[in-house]
């Protein structure tokens, strides 16, 4: 804002000095000080008009056009005192270009005709071929500006966009991550403390006091940690995410937990890191859902890869679960939707519903790239 101002300032300056040499200097018409005053500020104005009342510099323009040659005198800075505002005009306002242009080149025609008449110049050379490039140059040059003004604005707005989607797609990620982290691990102390109460013996609440310490201690340090790389002032490495060479210590820790699983897997290592951390997440999630609902009971997880895809199937023997419904969220809460959002960020689907086996059914499929 302070540069446009200059720049208004800049311009008006120059044109009043610029009509004032020109109407009152050596070689003027017919020009005594208080015309060349009058006209040199009239000049100024139409041009510091340009940039914030723009029809009204136009009005200005065309009363200084045709008044000149109706007062019988000559007035040689008009051209430029023409430019400047088509030029300004044209840039800084949504008046259309063909009306901006028949204005410019009316007004530089008429200029130039009074010129030729009144220090009798010859017609020789066609005289609209002046105003014509006059009036190209002005309306052409204030075009164009307006267009890189445009697109510098609509720039700035889709980067203003893209960074405000980027905070919000990493504040998911983080809370997705948190959610991911407590919900795999405070459900397993959840089962194994329910069940330890259920059999009430000192053994079983000896192992679930000591699975739960365990179990809750690697939440918290996992939690920590992302909450350590948050904060930009301190350059924490990054753990490794869990992948497909993670399963079987993730089966062990859900089979501790009291939850039998059984596991048909025919995945490579080589698949794409990206998709093996989705797939961890769902499988972590979606068996976290199955002790949350369903508790300790049987479990059933298939990843098999593929030509273009590769399938991770999550299923468990009931009974059906009433919370739990499709994976919109709209009942499920936010585990549903964390599961959603993990596959659809490799490209993936993941659909859920009633398994064969009596219980609930989470299929994910994710693209293999290449």
């Amino acid at each position: 804002m302070k540069r446009e101002w200059m720049l208004d300032l800049i311009l008006t300056a120059i044109t009043f000095v610029v009509s004032f040499a020109f109407t009152f200097g050596p070689g003027a018409y017919r020009m005594s000080l208080p015309p060349t005053l009058l006209i040199s500020v009239a000049a100024a104005g139409a041009v510091w008009l340009s940039g914030r009342l723009p029809r009204l510099a136009l009005a200005l323009t065309l009363v200084l056009t045709v008044s000149i040659p109706l007062l019988d005198s000559a007035f040689q800075a008009m051209d430029i005192v023409i430019v400047f505002v088509a030029y300004r005009v044209t840039r800084n306002t949504q008046l259309p270009v063909a009306g901006l242009a028949v204005f410019a080149f009316v007004a530089l025609t008429v200029t130039d005709s009074w010129q030729r008449i009144v220090f009798d110049r010859t017609f020789a050379t066609p005289s609209v071929l002046y105003p014509a490039l006059l009036t190209a140059l002005a309306v052409g040059l204030g075009a164009e500006s307006r267009r890189v003004v445009a697109q510098c604005d609509l720039l700035l707005t889709l980067r203003d966009v893209d960074r405000r989607r980027a905070v919000s797609d990493e504040r998911r990620r983080i809370a997705r991550d948190i959610h991911d982290i407590a919900a795999h691990h405070l459900s397993a102390v959840v089962v194994r403390t329910r069940l330890a109460i259920k059999i009430d013996t000192p053994e079983t609440y000896e192992d679930a006091t000591s699975f739960a310490a365990l179990t809750a201690g690697e939440a918290l340090d996992s939690i920590r940690h992302v909450v350590r790389v948050l904060n930009t002032e301190r350059d924490v490495p990054l753990l490794p995410q869990a992948t497909l060479a993670d399963l079987d210590d993730y089966i062990a820790s859900m089979e501790a937990a009291g939850l039998r699983v059984s596991a048909a897997v025919s995945a490579g290592s080589d698949v794409d890191v990206e998709v093996q951390v989705a797939a961890m997440r769902i499988l972590q999630e979606a068996t976290a859902n199955v002790l949350r609902h369903r508790g300790p009971g049987q479990c059933w997880l298939t990843v098999a890869n593929g030509r273009k895809d590769l399938r991770v199937v999550v299923e468990d023997d009931g009974p059906l679960a009433p919370a739990v419904t499709a994976p919109d969220g709209s009942e499920g809460g936010y585990g549903l939707i964390g599961m959603q959002e993990r596959a659809e960020s490799c490209g993936g689907s993941l659909t859920v519903g009633p398994s064969d086996r009596g219980g609930w059914r989470v299929a994910a499929l994710l693209p293999v790239p290449g």
